[in-house]
């Protein structure tokens, strides 16, 4: 009995043993490297282009603030100006150009994002990889604060529309989707 016991033991060490050199070939499988490399590279396609989205949406929105003051919105005709140039409100086409309005400063930042955007699709990300992806929608968030400039501060954006990344190469082709509804907030 005791012959018998050690037979199967040897012979389940022996099992196991190939069974973990198998595992191992196959890891090394060359279409399973390919799948693997073609994830990694989507990652960090997605990565970037939330990224990309983020800094060009918060740049855009700094160069607005900059260049825009709120206190300049009561020489708009729809802030009530007085038509009477000595009136501490006067209404001037020049200044109220100058008026931060929500909106805008939205729009801007919005702008701004798809900018970024556009450029990341001359990028090569991988020489043997050819990469691309749709054309997002987004809605960008701005915060109200009083201690800021003009009382507002880019906050986040918000993904309206999938954004499917294509990912060909080595005769594999893959797709991969940033989800609608994904909010990127990096405060």
């Amino acid at each position: 009995m005791r012959g018998y016991l050690s037979f199967v033991l040897v012979f389940l060490a022996i099992v196991l043993v190939f069974s973990m050199l198998n595992l191992n070939i196959k890891n090394n499988d060359p279409k399973m490297l390919i799948t693997e490399r073609i994830y990694s590279t989507s990652m960090n396609v997605k990565e970037i282009i939330l990224e990309s989205l983020d800094q060009g949406a918060e740049k855009a929105f700094r160069d607005y603030d900059a260049h825009h003051n709120v206190s300049l919105c009561r020489h708009c005709t729809d802030h009530y100006c007085s038509p009477e140039p000595l009136a501490p409100n006067f209404c001037n086409a020049g200044l109220c150009k100058q008026c931060f309005r929500v909106d805008e400063a939205r729009a801007y930042a919005r702008q701004g994002a798809f900018y970024n955007y556009e450029k990341l699709k001359s990028h090569i990300f991988d020489p043997e990889f050819d990469i691309d992806f749709s054309n997002p929608e987004i809605e960008v968030f701005l915060q109200s604060d009083p201690l800021f400039k003009n009382g507002y501060f880019y906050h986040s954006y918000r993904i309206e529309t999938d954004i499917l990344i294509y990912v060909n190469g080595f005769e594999t082709s893959s797709s991969f989707k940033i989800p609608r509804g994904f909010v990127y907030d990096n405060n």
